[in-house]
């Protein structure tokens, strides 16, 4: 029961700061909004790295929660009104890049999100649950949002994707 409650905590607090991590760029003078640090796969992959080293419930779960929720937020950043000014994701040192190069960093950002969400999963049980706490943040999320169908299918193809790729890789491994 003890490990439900951690776990559960853990996952919705990674959820909270995946979701939010996005967006803490426009509270903060010293970074640009969409910067490539906080709009990608910079901070999932380096929470993978911890989860790697500390295998505890507790960091895996908030690892999982976080990266499902970068996933959630970027589906629906993958989608603006118009591909300029800030919709674009901000390099420093370079500034703005191309409409293409945002829209493939942000759509391969939510894959590699979801791939490591998806690889730090023990168990079907807990597979499902995350897929349905996924699913719960991305229709929670879409509230306050002006289109559902395009971030609905780019999370669905980019939580395919993922799942393909860990595939391979356990099928690889078992070889």
């Amino acid at each position: 029961m003890k490990q439900a409650i951690i776990g559960t905590i853990a996952l919705l607090a990674g959820l909270y700061a995946g979701e939010w991590l996005p967006d803490v760029d426009q509270d903060f003078s010293f970074i640009t909004h969409r910067s490539i640090f906080t709009h990608g796969l910079i901070v999932p992959v380096i929470l993978f790295g911890l989860a790697s080293i500390n295998k505890t419930l507790a960091i895996r779960t908030f690892v999982i929660g976080f990266c499902l929720g970068a996933a959630v937020h970027l589906s629906y950043d993958l989608f603006p009104r118009a591909w300029q000014g800030f919709a674009l994701i901000h390099v420093p040192t370079i500034g703005w890049t191309y409409p293409l190069v945002s829209w493939v960093w942000i759509a391969g950002s939510m894959v590699i999100s979801l791939y490591v969400a998806l690889r730090l999963v023990s168990g079907l049980f807990q597979g499902i649950v995350v897929l349905g706490v996924g699913a719960a943040m991305f229709g929670y999320t879409g509230l306050g949002e002006a289109t559902l169908l395009g971030p609905a299918a780019a999370v669905a193809m980019a939580t395919i994707l993922a799942m393909a790729i860990l595939l391979r890789r356990q099928a690889s491994n078992s070889e």
